[in-house]
């Protein structure tokens, strides 16, 4: 790890979540992986790495049942961690272990993520195989061999091919790949990338299936085998492209489908292969036709899932449609090459195809349009002979790589005479000057020639490719099923199931039928065991251990491997049809919850989807159009008494009567769609929310119905509010509005919804004058909250035209509003029923516009707004007559009988009882025993869930009393009676509001001038403060200059001192240098002072005089020398 800057590419890594299934798809393991972020990663040139191709793999699996060999497979634990990365790679630390911000790794090995990581390991692994003595087949990647072994691989899934003579070099082998990448030996090859691999030895026989994949595809697009699956799985030879409009998302589920289909037809089903050519010609736009024909070929295939492939030893059958020669022997390899003739109807190309079986199994099949046009059917056979010959080339070229030599040449089949006679007569020849048609010509004639291949002639009926060129009908289709090698091994699926475990309790209940047969004998009667097994259908030696008591019945033991007992499951199913009958069908995560807390360790949601698999006869997980979650939380009974009261009230006090009551509310349209119904969806799909809306022809736009009724059973017109977002209403959408025969009113919003415009002007135009002629009385006028209602305009003109306003308390439309209750829903469907008619008509093919809209939508009104429906409105709602109850009662519930238990039962580990419960008895496999650990079972399930019931009953109990405190709204200003959220706008509330509006205009226009105050003395202080920023800068400017100025004026003295002592020193030098300079008088001069010295000696008799004392520069005395004296 390091913290530095470093010198190479660094990537982030992040955590990988799966799960791990087996080969029929069921969870064995969860799965988590640290990979490396490779799509950051900087591009990089060599990436690829091959792949065992399919086609080889069949083959190999051909060769070992023909040769009956050994195989083995085995799986390489993160096989890409195993190759060393090449060049400079950094990553960075993940969270948990960063010690500091910005620690990266050095990246060693090729994690999983990098681009590189595939190469990497595929160059590894081969240098390793070549090591240990394999040789790579050339041409054909990932295959190796040696002298006794056969090694394919598919990138980290090894499968070796060895005759049992060589054991013990496959063990030795084995050993030295462990020891290299601590392999995981998976025992005889089972499952190979999702294909099923079912082997019988002893008939030398070998099936290729895709069951589970066809399972799962299905699943995944909701495809079920609902009545009869079809025979064919398409029954025209080329489909109509497609004229309706390109929608993105029928051709994402088209191409999901065709690209599914693929996979399979590729793989292991070659009766579909002509098929997905077809529905391939049309991916970029597919009609609703095209996804309904590809969704009947996966329904063929889910009702023909048990045909597998299957490779035989001993395929004596295949020469029967071969040759009519009773002596002609069946090969071991050969080919089939087939043509239909300018059969594609838009560019006239020819549809060809050829199949390869070795051993009795297709090892290799194709089916394709030629990419030229052919101007005569050998013409298109002879193309199609040429593609066969050429991949016949490759399969010599494989044999030979394997060291697999064939007993003689290899022979293609053709049901076109002439074209057999030009490859393989001298005189026979096509004559063209099309240059390509004559070099196929030549190059089959030359490959013939050396005795290569060979090219024979066989009747069309036989043809096993005839198939793969065009549709064929169904007798025709069976027999090219059977020359295919396609068999159906339904029983085969059913007994491996069994053996697998997996269909426990038909297994079980055979094996207890037969104990049952074998108790009810005569006694001393000599028992033959196998007798019994044969006639039942169960093991032989399962049946011995059963009957001797050597062991129990294997759902015991898979019971105590399970989270909760089969006994338990069943009590489950019990009470959640309890729950149901209550009306309160759980959820997936309740069933989840309570199977958790009888398991006593959490369960994932998987485990309840094999659960309601299970019992799927007992149990249905569907889709319901429950009520909005706000809506419900508002459903009170205190809240709807508190209405009733307010509604009471006033309708006494202005003494109003039911032709003085109204309700008003819009209604929306979608113009185009038709109503809600139910739909079809695909569980999986709506389980991880990846539902789409259905797909209708017609318009989505929008449109709103204002409508009004009155309680006496008389309704206002209704106005139509269209979208025009520039306010004009175009005389297309009203020309069928008839002065004197329809009464309706037509506005228009941006959005086509109501507004406060849209909303006064119907309060004026509409309502007021068709209720003016009882101007005299009080009318009452029920709304919803929408903000088009409650504005100033609209309250102020109900208060001067003497009409009250009620608001209905929030969300509680669906209980109290008569239009919503009982009217507009048949106004709805009215309306669909008119549309779909009239869609009907027209065939589908016609787009619903604005101006058809009335004609559609004035039958459906006149229709749905009787003065039944209306009385039926008012009288639902509990307004005229009033009545309450009509509401209220819903809320009256009479309790269920408690159910009481004087069961002591104190432990409730459910495996805890079954143990003491085998231990009290010597023989727990007695009818008995097993009903009392049964029984046992059931009640400690019950014992669990009344519990959990009590405690939701407890706590529901808790939130329910804690929702009845309801809160209450502070007015500082006044304190305002609460009638369960209802407002009523009486003519004093007018008057108070008009007031509070007054003051409120007063205290915005205080806040304005306050605001405009505040900001012109923030200005000031701005202004201020940028004044004081100048000065400082220019004082910090002349500050900074003067100090500059000192430090040049101490700069130049320091040069001036440094120059003076650099002069005074270079004095002192000199000085220095004079006095130690010797000095040598004449020698007359040196003997006179001499004598003169000796004479003053002895003259004075004293001692010489000491030197005088040196001073330096700065003071000091030095004493020198005496010599220098």
């Amino acid at each position: 790890m390091t913290t530095t800057t470093v010198d190479g590419e660094v990537l982030p890594l992040m955590w990988v979540y799966t799960y791990k299934t087996d080969g029929d798809g069921y969870l064995s393991r969860f799965k988590a992986r640290l990979v490396v972020r490779g799509d950051l990663q900087a591009p990089l040139d060599n990436t690829y790495a091959a792949t065992l191709a399919i086609r080889n793999f069949r083959a190999l699996i051909a060769i070992a049942n023909y040769f009956d060999l050994e195989l083995k497979q085995y799986d390489v634990p993160t096989a890409f961690l195993n190759a060393r990365i090449n060049r400079t790679l950094y990553a960075e630390t993940p969270a948990a272990f960063r010690h500091t911000k910005g620690e990266v790794m050095r990246v060693l090995r090729a994690l999983y993520g990098l681009k590189e990581s595939p190469v990497l390991w595929y160059n590894e692994l081969r240098r390793e195989l070549v090591k240990l003595g394999l040789k790579p087949v050339d041409g054909f990647p990932c295959l190796y061999t040696n002298h006794w072994l056969i090694l394919f691989v598919y990138v980290d899934d090894i499968v070796m091919a060895f005759h049992r003579s060589n054991v013990h070099l496959h063990k030795s082998f084995e050993q030295k790949l462990e020891d290299l990448y601590n392999t995981k030996a998976m025992g005889d090859l089972t499952w190979f990338l999702g294909i099923r691999v079912i082997r019988d030895r002893d008939v030398h026989k070998t099936w290729l299936i895709q069951d589970a994949f066809i399972d799962k595809v299905c699943a995944c697009f909701g495809i079920e085998t609902t009545g009869r699956c079809p025979d064919l799985p398409l029954t025209e030879n080329w489909l109509p492209q497609s004229n309706e409009e390109p929608d993105a998302a029928r051709t994402k589920l088209y191409q999901q489908l065709v690209g599914s289909l693929a996979y399979i037809a590729v793989w292991g089903r070659p009766d579909v292969a002509r098929t997905h050519v077809v529905f391939a010609c049309h991916l970029t736009n597919p009609g609703q036709s095209h996804v309904s024909k590809v969704r009947q070929t996966w329904r063929y295939l889910l009702g023909t899932k048990s045909l597998a492939l299957e490779a035989s030893a001993n395929a004596k059958d295949m020469a029967e449609y071969l040759s009519d020669d009773p002596t002609y022997r069946d090969p071991l390899f050969f080919g089939s090459s087939d043509a239909s003739y300018a059969d594609e109807p838009e560019t006239r190309r020819s549809s060809q195809g050829y199949v390869f079986k070795f051993g009795g199994l297709m090892i290799d099949w194709k089916s394709t349009i030629q990419r030229t046009v052919t101007k005569s059917t050998t013409e298109s056979e002879l193309l199609s002979l040429s593609l066969a010959a050429s991949q016949m080339e490759e399969w010599l070229r494989f044999f030979a790589g394997i060291n697999l030599t064939l007993d003689r040449t290899p022979t293609i089949w053709c049901d076109n005479q002439q074209t057999v006679g030009i490859v393989t007569k001298e005189h026979d020849k096509l004559h063209t000057k099309v240059k390509h048609v004559d070099i196929h010509q030549l190059w089959i004639r030359q490959e013939v020639t050396a005795l290569r291949i060979n090219v024979k002639w066989v009747p069309t009926d036989r043809m096993p490719a005839d198939g793969l060129t065009k549709v064929l009908p169904k007798q025709k289709f069976v027999e090219f099923i059977r020359q295919l090698g396609l068999v159906d091994i339904a029983e085969r699926l059913k007994g491996l199931h069994q053996a697998n475990g997996d269909d426990l309790d038909v297994t079980m209940a055979l094996i207890d039928d037969a104990i049952a047969d074998l108790e009810s004998q005569e006694p001393g009667k000599q028992l033959i065991l196998a007798e019994f097994a044969r006639k039942w259908s169960v093991s032989r030696a399962t049946l011995s251990r059963r009957w001797r008591r050597v062991t129990g019945p294997r759902r015991d033991g898979y019971a105590q491997q399970q989270a909760i007992s089969p006994q338990q499951e069943l009590e489950l199913v019990r009470y959640i049809k309890g729950l149901t009958k209550r009306g309160l069908p759980p959820t997936r995560e309740m069933i989840r919850n309570f199977s958790s807390e009888v398991a006593h360790q959490q369960l994932s949601e998987s485990w309840v989807t094999r659960f309601i698999n299970r019992h799927k006869i007992h149990l249905i997980s569907k889709w319901t159009t429950a009520m909005d979650r706000t809506r419900h939380l508002a459903d009170s009974e205190s809240k709807y008494r508190l209405y009733f009261k307010l509604l009471h009230q006033k309708i006494s006090e202005y003494h109003l009567e039911a032709r003085d009551i109204y309700n008003m509310d819009e209604k929306g349209f979608l113009i185009g769609l038709i109503g809600r119904s139910k739909t079809i969806f695909s569980r999986r799909q709506w389980e991880k929310k990846e539902v789409r809306a259905s797909l209708q022809d017609g318009s989505r736009e929008f449109l709103t119905v204002m409508a009004c009724c009155c309680a006496d059973g008389s309704s206002l017109p209704p106005a139509l509010i269209y979208a025009a977002k520039k306010g004009a209403i175009q005389s297309s959408w009203v020309e069928d509005i008839k002065a004197g025969e329809h009464e309706v009113f037509v506005s228009s919003s941006p959005t086509g919804w109501s507004n406060d415009n849209v909303g006064l002007a119907w309060l004026e135009q509409v309502f007021d004058r068709y209720t003016k002629q009882r101007s005299g009385r009080w009318r009452l006028l029920i709304l919803d909250g929408h903000g088009s209602h409650v504005t100033m305009d609209f309250i102020d003109y109900c208060d001067r035209h003497r009409i009250l306003l009620i608001i209905l308390p929030p969300h509680s439309t669906h209980t109290l509003q008569p239009l919503d209750v009982v009217l507009f829903k048949p106004l709805s469907q009215a309306y669909s029923n008119e549309l779909t008619n009239h869609l009907h008509k027209a065939q589908g093919l016609t787009l619903i516009k604005k101006g058809d809209f009335f004609p559609l939508f004035w039958s459906a009104w006149i229709s749905s707004f009787t003065e039944s429906l209306i009385l039926k409105a008012f009288e639902a709602t509990g307004i005229w007559p009033m009545d309450a109850n009509v509401i209220l009662r819903r809320f009256a519930s009479t309790p269920d009988a408690e159910r009481s238990s004087s069961s002591g039962l104190s432990d409730h580990d459910w495996r805890k009882l079954d143990r003491l419960v085998r231990a009290a008895f010597n023989d727990s496999h007695q009818y008995e025993v097993r009903k009392l650990r049964s029984s046992v079972h059931h009640i400690s399930v019950q014992y669990e869930l009344l519990q959990l019931e009590n405690e939701g009953l407890k706590e529901a109990l808790q939130h329910k009393k804690k929702h009845k405190k309801k809160g209450k709204a502070l007015d500082l200003q006044q304190r305002q009676e609460y009638h369960g959220g209802a407002i009523h706008w009486s003519p004093r509330k007018l008057r108070e509001a008009r007031a509070r509006e007054v003051v409120r205009e007063r205290d915005e226009a205080e806040e304005k001038l306050q605001k405009a105050q505040a900001k012109k003395q923030r200005e000031e202080a701005q202004l201020q403060r940028q004044v004081e920023l100048e000065q400082r800068r220019v004082e910090r400017q002349r500050l900074k200059e003067m100090r500059e100025q000192e430090r040049a004026e101490k700069a130049a003295e320091r040069a001036r001192k440094v120059e003076a002592q650099h002069q005074t020193k270079t004095i002192q030098q000199a000085q220095q240098c004079k006095r130690k300079a010797p000095r040598v008088a004449p020698p007359s001069n040196k003997r006179q002072k001499r004598a003169g010295a000796a004479q003053a000696g002895v003259q004075t008799g004293d001692e010489p005089s000491a030197a005088p004392a040196k001073v330096t520069s700065r003071g000091r005395k030095v004493k020198l020398p005496e010599k220098y004296r």
